[in-house]
C-alpha cells in the first residue's frame, strides 16, 4: 500500500463494484481500504476548496488506500463514485436528505434516502473485458468501447469549463456546450469502429461520435449502463402532495459530504 499520514483511526476493507476485473490483476477482488476522517482532516479538505473532482481527490488521497501499482485516477469513474459513497456511509452512516420537485404537480419535497438499502450495486461479471463490443442498430457497425476512468473525468471537466467560458464570451447557450462535451466524452470511450482500431485517432473517434443517430446514442448508452459495474444512485420517491412516484437522482451535494451542511 502507498504510504499515508499515520492516523489513530482504524482502516477497514471494502470491495468496489468492478471487483478488480478490469485492472489487469493490480486490484485483486477490487479490495480497497478506507477509514473514518477526523474533524480536523475534514475541515482541512473543506477549506482547501476546489471543484467536486478536486474534493474527491483529496478524500481519496487522505482516507483511502490502494495497492501499490495503481492510482486513484486509473479507477473506473463508477468505482470512484462507489468509493465516495462507501466513505460517506463509513463516516456518517447511510441516511441522506434529498430535495426534489415533483414532476407531476411541481411541488417541492424533502425526503430521506437510506444509501445502504435504496442504492443498487451492479457487480462486474467475472468475464467482463474491454473493449466492450456493441452493435449499433442504425449504423449497423460494431463499436468497441472502454469504460471511463478518473483521467477521463478530469479531462471532461476541463473541456466543459473551457467551453462554458467560450459560451459566456460569445453569448452562446451553455447547455449546448455541455451537449458538445457529452459527444466528446463518447468519442473518448471509442477504441474500435467496425473492427478498426481507432484508439490513437482522436479525429476519427470524434467524427464518428458526431455522426451516429440519436437512437444509436441512446442504444449505446443503455448497453454501457447495463454492462458497467457501479452503484445506481437513482431512487423512487413519492410526492407528499400528490403521491406521484418520482425517480430522483441523488447528487453529490454538501449534504452528501457532510450531513447538516448548509
Amino acid at each position: 500500500m502507498a504510504e499515508q499520514a499515520s492516523s489513530p483511526l482504524p482502516w477497514t476493507t471494502i470491495e468496489l463494484p468492478s471487483r478488480g476485473v478490469l485492472y489487469g490483476g493490480r486490484l485483486p477482488d477490487g479490495a480497497v481500504q478506507i477509514r473514518k476522517s477526523s474533524m480536523y482532516e475534514m475541515q482541512t479538505v473543506r477549506e482547501a476548496g476546489g471543484d467536486g473532482i478536486g474534493i474527491a481527490e483529496k478524500i481519496f488521497a487522505t482516507f483511502t488506500k490502494l495497492p501499490d501499482g495503481i492510482k486513484h485516477e486509473e479507477l473506473l469513474v463508477t468505482d470512484r463514485l462507489a468509493l465516495l459513497i462507501y466513505q460517506r456511509v463509513h463516516n456518517y452512516g447511510p441516511m441522506l436528505t434529498v430535495n426534489f420537485l415533483c414532476k407531476f404537480c411541481g411541488k417541492g419535497n424533502t425526503s430521506k434516502v437510506d444509501m445502504a438499502a435504496d442504492f443498487n450495486e451492479q457487480v462486474a461479471e467475472p468475464d467482463l473485458c474491454e473493449p466492450f463490443v456493441v452493435l449499433l442498430p442504425d449504423a449497423k457497425v460494431p463499436v468497441g468501447i472502454r469504460f471511463r476512468r478518473g483521467t477521463d473525468e478530469r479531462m471532461s471537466l476541463t473541456r466543459l469549463k473551457r467551453k462554458r467560458l467560450e459560451a459566456e464570451r460569445s453569448d452562446r447557450d451553455e447547455e449546448k456546450a455541455a451537449n458538445i462535451d457529452q459527444t466528446e466524452a463518447l468519442a473518448d470511450m471509442l477504441v474500435a469502429i467496425n473492427g478498426e482500431d481507432v484508439g490513437s485517432n482522436a479525429l476519427k473517434r470524434r467524427d464518428f461520435a458526431r455522426s451516429i443517430s440519436a437512437a444509436d446514442e441512446v442504444f449505446l448508452a443503455s448497453a454501457i449502463d447495463k454492462a458497467e459495474p457501479g452503484i445506481d444512485m437513482r431512487v423512487l420517491k413519492n410526492c407528499r402532495t400528490c403521491s406521484g412516484e418520482n425517480r430522483v437522482e441523488v447528487a453529490l451535494t454538501a449534504e452528501f459530504f457532510r450531513p447538516g451542511a448548509v
